[in-house]
């Protein structure tokens, strides 16, 4: 797991030019396959000190296969003393333009007395893996992130090539995909209490148990 100091620090030079570090705050939710790959590639475009586009971002997703929703935030200014807390809602939209599943105030950043911090990841991150039954087809991540200066939306797409569903008489509609989300890298705010939470086998009770430890 990676210490927030490093994940920070990572982020603040890495996936947004330093011009447009300064100008306004900005999001982007990416579909991926590796948490790990994706922070391990943030820590090495900071040391180099170059920017880019994240390569493996997915644009195709073959049945199966687990798949995950980072959201990072940029351009941050947040205040020399004082506590700003980052909160996303995930909303996952199937081919047919219907919301499937929505994961309301599920992943979240607390910057804690740290003016210089820029850029930051919200945590944990939603994933999800689609089966034969699910539809193929271009399906839409959403993520609403309140906050800071003002409520930031983004979303990606990617195409689920989708498998062979069985064949019967009277088909059952098919169950929709479900978000879990994966334990976030150590937050440098004061929720470190909440881990525990993390557990819990749906976003509603993760919501539920993190709210009573507020």
């Amino acid at each position: 797991m990676i210490r927030a100091p490093l994940l920070v620090l990572a982020m603040a030079a890495a996936a947004v030019a330093p011009a447009a570090l300064a100008q306004q705050p900005a999001m982007k939710v990416l579909v991926v396959e590796s948490v790990d790959g994706f922070q391990d590639w943030l820590r090495t475009t900071a040391a180099a000190g170059t920017a880019g586009t994240y390569p493996p971002s997915l644009k195709e997703v073959p049945e199966g296969r687990q798949i995950h929703f980072p959201i990072v935030v940029s351009g941050l200014r947040p205040p020399a003393a004082g506590v700003m807390e980052l909160v996303a809602d995930v909303e996952f939209v199937g081919p047919d333009g219907v919301t499937r599943v929505e994961a309301k105030q599920c992943c979240r950043f607390t910057i804690a007395n740290q003016p210089e911090v820029r850029t930051v990841m919200l945590g944990p991150t939603t994933n999800t893996k689609l089966l034969a039954a699910d539809a193929p087809g271009i399906y839409t991540v959403r993520a609403t992130v309140t906050g800071g200066p003002e409520v930031l939306v983004a979303s990606e797409t990617f195409r689920y090539v989708g498998g062979t569903p069985p064949v019967s008489a009277a088909p059952a509609p098919a169950a929709a995909p479900r978000l879990n989300m994966n334990p976030p890298a150590r937050n440098p705010g004061d929720d470190s209490d909440k881990r525990d939470c993390l557990a819990l086998p749906t976003p509603t009770e993760v919501i539920k148990c993190t709210e009573r430890k507020r």
